[in-house]
């Protein structure tokens, strides 16, 4: 499922929901984007070996999306969605906002 014209939380996985900024890492085209996955499986360590990616945000280059917000912007756009559509399901999503570093 992607950020697209239908409603991705009329459909929402049972199970474990984690939404977070993604990263690419590299120090020279600093990609990012916000994205909501269904944990499907963890591996002993706590990390996912199978997961899937339920909505997207935007896909932002050159730093705009990390150091001037718009991925950002965009995970918080779509939590005060479904803060306000879908409060159950908001609720059941792992935001990094809430989460302990």
């Amino acid at each position: 499922m992607s950020n697209n014209a239908e409603d991705w939380a009329l459909a929402a996985p049972l199970g474990e929901i984690i939404a977070y900024v993604w990263d690419c890492g590299d120090g020279y085209c600093n990609c990012t984007e916000a994205q909501i996955v269904h944990v499907i499986e963890r591996n002993q360590y706590g990390g996912w070996l199978e997961s899937a990616v339920v909505w997207r945000g935007q896909f932002h280059t050159d730093s705009e999306g990390y150091l001037d917000g718009g991925s950002w912007t965009d995970l918080n756009r779509e939590a005060k969605r479904l803060r306000r559509h879908h409060h159950d399901l908001y609720q059941r999503i792992s935001w990094p906002w809430d989460r302990k570093q």
